[in-house]
């Protein structure tokens, strides 16, 4: 695990070449007796020295000019940035092995100053196999090997001292460059043997993983095939075991379809003889019911008998009873018609009586109408005439002093007197005579007609509602609640007629309402008149009152 990890890691670094750096190799660091102007010696960080005619040494003429460079050749740093950039593309093959590149300062040192075979640790590297056959312009020509520096003559001895220094100093800088050039070597060298020792991991790796991954389909090859071989046996165990199953099932079914046989002709033979059993004992029964029924037939005959002997004595009895009774009934009867005779007769002589001072009366009224009528006709002709004269005299004022409004009369009439006028109900409950014996159900109770009556402001306190014609049943009038109204009713029947009757009426409250009156038309019967009633019966939801003389039957609910 942690080989193939290491393999992953340095995969990226094994595709590229190493490449030494040279840049503090490349030329000589001279001090700054060679510069004009004097100063220390340059860092690595300047720019190197670039050896030509037109820069010797301050003080001589024997330093060797550099060799002239060819027309086509390159500078050195140029030359190296042309090799890593060459060296930095990968490779077609990534396969083969990196090329090994020796920057062209490594061998311009090597070619100034080789050491002997038996000192230098760069002859020893190998060279490698698959190098570029291209050579730089440095390693095929090496720069002319320079000459020792002569003294001038007439030099002074510091001069001389001074050269011997920088010479001593020269020839350390070239033991040092020699020692990085070796190093570097040697660290070219080994980073080629670690890259042919990765790349022969990565191909030991690789054939590691193509064997495993053939050895795990070979595995998997095998567990498929017995996987399938064991299917097979299961699929054919299975299949001895449900045929197993079913000759198991057909032997136990056909064992107890003959124990089902057996129990089934046992259980008729049973059933058989429970029938006859049965057929005997009903026939044994049937002849004692037959016997039982044939005694109580002759019992059922002497009492049949004893029973009409009774209901015909009783009925004997019953018949003589009755006829008594109905004998009482009779004569009952025949007083009570004799009573109702007389009380008829009587009220037609009171009612001849009253008739003839009803007509008395009304031509008495009729006559005092019309007199009463040519006065107000007189009054009126008068104040026309007044009021003809008034307008004469104001015709810049025409303002309407009111419309005179007619009388209106008819069977019924409720006079209302007070300074509030709560809204008025008149409802109408169809009651013929011909059912005047039958109350209403609190159906038909309910049933009330709205009736509009024609309203009449008499005067500024009093309020006509009549009805012109009237029909027979039962009128109800009724108004909202009105807790600080101080009014006064009464009813006036037939105005126009000779049975003109005025009758003072007081409302009661009757769920949430006032009921001003219930009057019975056309015999302007009050509801609240107790004397016009022989009786009346009360229970927990209604009131019904009667007059036994007429047969009325009158029923009021409390709802």
């Amino acid at each position: 695990m942690h080989s193939l990890m290491f393999a992953a890691m340095i995969a990226p670094v094994m595709q590229l070449p190493v490449v030494a750096t040279t840049e503090k190799v490349d030329f000589f660091r001279l001090s700054s007796f060679f510069f004009p102007g004097g100063g220390d010696v340059p860092s690595d960080d300047s720019r190197p020295l670039q050896q030509s005619a037109s820069n010797p040494p301050a003080g001589t003429d024997t330093m060797a000019p550099a060799p002239s460079t060819p027309e086509e050749a390159a500078s050195p740093l140029e030359q190296t940035t042309a090799e890593d950039d060459a060296v930095l593309s990968p490779s077609a093959d990534d396969s083969a092995p990196p090329e090994m590149v020796i920057p062209p300062s490594v061998g311009h040192l090597v070619a100034k100053s080789p050491l002997p075979a038996a000192t230098s640790m760069a002859a020893a590297l190998p060279t490698p196999p698959q190098a570029s056959p291209r050579k730089t312009p440095v390693t095929d020509q090496a720069p002319p090997k320079q000459e020792p520096v002569k003294a001038a003559v007439g030099e002074s001895p510091d001069a001389e001292r001074e050269k011997d220094r920088l010479a001593v100093l020269h020839e350390e800088e070239l033991r040092r460059a020699e020692a990085e050039a070796v190093r570097q070597a040697e660290s070219v060298r080994l980073a080629v043997e670690r890259q042919e020792q990765e790349r022969r991991e990565r191909e030991k790796i690789a054939w590691e993983q193509r064997t495993r991954l053939a050895a795990e389909q070979e595995r998997l090859a095998q567990e498929k095939a017995r996987q399938q071989q064991l299917a097979r046996e299961q699929a054919e165990r299975d299949r001895m075991s449900r045929a197993e199953t079913l000759r198991t099932a057909e032997l136990e079914r056909k064992a107890r379809e003959r124990v089902e046989q057996k129990r089934f002709a046992q259980e008729k033979a049973r059933q058989q003889q429970l029938v006859r059993e049965q057929v005997e004992r009903d026939r044994t029964s049937r002849e004692e019911a037959f016997r039982k029924a044939e005694q109580e037939r002759k019992a059922r005959e002497l009492a049949e008998q004893k029973r009409a002997s009774q209901e015909r004595r009783t009925r004997l009895a019953a018949e003589q009873e009755q006829k008594t009774r109905e004998a009482e009934l009779l004569r009952a009867e025949n007083e009570r018609l004799a009573r109702e005779k007389a009380r008829q007769e009587q009220l037609a002589r009171e009612q001849a009586v009253h008739d003839s001072k009803s007509r008395e009366d009304a031509l008495r009224k009729i006559e005092q109408q019309k007199k009463d009528r040519i006065l107000q006709e007189n009054n009126r002709l008068a104040a026309e005439k007044s009021w003809l004269g008034q307008l004469a005299k104001m015709q810049t004022s025409r303002e309407a002093k009111g419309i005179p409004v007619p009388i209106v009369t008819g069977d019924l009439k409720l006079v209302i007197s007070g300074k509030k006028y709560p809204p008025l109900t008149v409802t109408f409950k169809k009651f013929e005579k011909s059912r005047r014996d039958r109350p209403f159900t609190r159906t038909e109770s309910r049933k009330g007609i709205p009736v509009f009556p024609v309203i009449v402001t008499a005067s500024a306190d009093i309020r006509e509602a009549v009805i012109e014609k009237t029909k027979e049943g039962v009128y109800t009038f009724s108004q909202e609640h009105c807790s600080n109204c101080d009014n006064s009713f009464s009813l006036i029947l037939y105005e126009a007629t000779a049975k003109r009757v005025k009758k003072t009426v007081r409302p009661r409250a009757v769920g949430g309402k006032e009921v001003v009156a219930r009057i019975l038309m056309p015999e302007g019967i009050l509801w609240d008149d107790d004397a016009a009633f022989t009786g009346s019966i009360e229970d927990t939801d209604s009131i019904t009152k009667f007059e036994s003389a007429s047969g009325l039957v009158w029923k009021e609910y409390s709802d």
